[in-house]
């Protein structure tokens, strides 16, 4: 080894055991300070020993060895040049351990890194899941779910909006992790939303049930049925889900009854990424009953243009709705 840059490591064992004489840390020390690498070495093993002898330790800091070294050169010893057989053992018995210990941190550490993130910026971006569950991204949000789904339950972490279509096993749970409040599964399709600056995480059911709960308290929600969880009071309740096309951006599927033309397309523009412009105010006022299921928007917008006597006109991302309108 470089004598500038190593040192000898069973004088790292010796010291972390206690055993160094006040030479020998000052010795250590002063390689500790010699670089970033020096101190990346000692920090882990020091974190190393720290697991094997469950005691915690912090990161190297010189003020704190030089108090160690102020106690211990009241009796000072003299420093002794060979190794006892005892002591060899000893320090390779340390070594070991440390070894096995910074070989454990750092596969903690890889496996850890197995976890994946999946923003979806400005899109609506689909996502498969390893196990077979389908899931849609709204757009803003963000997925964290491990490369493999490993142990009792299969857990993922949300922020933003999603639609879960779970793939069903009893002996593996679906956990959504929703910052301070969890959505358990067995099987179904539900999606998770925050409203109002993330002040309120609802839950919409449309297939099977789930269990909605924080530390305190859980409310089942099945289908057709929306959990309700306030941030600011931690509160849990029921209500009866309204419509479900705040969930066509997934699922593609509308139902309006009665409903204005404004409305239609507010709903249409979050689920297809378009944006609408009426040339004619008046359209906005038009009342639409009708139902799609997973269709495209082309065909929901003949359907419109048929029954409210319009016509529209596609630019890019852009839909624009002209004509007297309202038969």
């Amino acid at each position: 080894m470089e004598e500038q840059n190593r040192v000898d490591d069973s004088l790292i064992a010796k010291f972390l055991a206690g055993e160094a004489s006040p030479e020998e840390a000052m010795l250590l020390t002063d390689w500790i300070e010699q670089s970033k690498e020096n101190k990346t070495l000692f920090d882990q093993s020091q974190q190393a020993w720290a697991m094997q002898t469950n005691t915690s330790l912090g990161t190297f800091d010189k003020p704190d060895v030089w108090r160690s070294l102020s106690k211990n050169t009241i009796a000072k010893r003299k420093t002794e040049s060979i190794l006892t057989p005892l002591r060899m053992a000893a320090t390779v018995l340390i070594l070991i351990t440390i070894g096995a210990a910074i070989y454990l941190v750092s596969f903690r550490r890889s496996a850890k890194d197995e976890w994946i993130t999946t923003n979806s910026k400005e899109e609506i971006f689909k996502l498969p899941m390893s196990e077979g569950t389908s899931v849609v991204l709204n757009k803003n949000s963000a997925l964290s779910y491990p490369k493999e789904f490993k142990g009792a339950a299969r857990l993922v972490k949300l922020s933003g909006q999603a639609f879960f279509d779970v793939t069903h096993k009893p002996d593996q749970p679906f956990i959504v992790e929703y910052g301070d409040v969890n959505i358990k599964v067995l099987g179904t399709a539900f999606n998770v939303a925050d409203f109002q600056n993330a002040s309120i995480v609802e839950t919409q059911v449309t297939r099977g049930k789930v269990m909605m709960y924080n530390k305190d308290h859980s409310i089942v929600i099945e289908e057709g049925w929306t959990g309700v969880y306030e941030r600011s009071i931690r509160k849990l309740s029921l209500r009866k889900t309204k419509s479900e096309n705040n969930v066509g951006y997934a699922t593609h599927t509308f139902s309006f009854e009665d409903t204005s033309l404004k409305q239609v397309t507010d709903d249409l523009s979050e689920s297809y990424n378009v944006t609408f412009i009426f040339e004619n105010e008046k359209l906005k006022d038009c009342r639409l009953t009708s139902s799609y299921n997973n269709k495209p928007l082309s065909f929901i917008l003949d359907v419109i243009a048929e029954s409210l006597n319009l016509e529209y006109t596609v630019k890019g991302n852009t839909v624009y709705l002209s004509g007297n309108g309202c038969l």
